[in-house]
């Protein structure tokens, strides 16, 4: 695991452990389209006990083919389809409207 992962996995660990309500959900839909990070968010989500799906794409997601989670984690940048188009999208669906969407990132800021 590179030092980009660990990175990834040690924050998850600190999201779940200071905001456990904002995850505390059975089942979540993860769209990344890098195998490692998918890797990290199955490790992670797996542990705590969630049961997650995972897309590598936003098609699935854009044309409706999933079952309504109990939220959504997007990377902001997949292959194909802005991560910030598929949340406009879900927030438009009356499905998906009041469904949790969070983004990732490859940045970090600087300081």
């Amino acid at each position: 695991m590179n030092g980009e992962k660990v990175l990834y996995f040690i924050l998850f660990y600190l999201i779940i452990d200071q905001h456990p309500k904002i995850l505390m959900k059975q089942h979540l839909i993860i769209a990344d389209d890098d195998p490692g990070i998918q890797d990290v968010f199955q490790l992670i989500f797996e542990r705590a006990g969630y049961s997650i799906e995972i897309f590598s794409n936003g098609r699935q997601l854009m044309n409706n083919y999933f079952e309504v989670p109990d939220a959504f984690i997007l990377d902001k940048q997949l292959s194909g389809i802005d991560g910030l188009d598929i949340c406009r999208f879900l927030k438009s669906q009356e499905r998906t409207k009041n469904v949790p969407v969070t983004r990732r990132c490859n940045r970090f800021p600087k300081g």
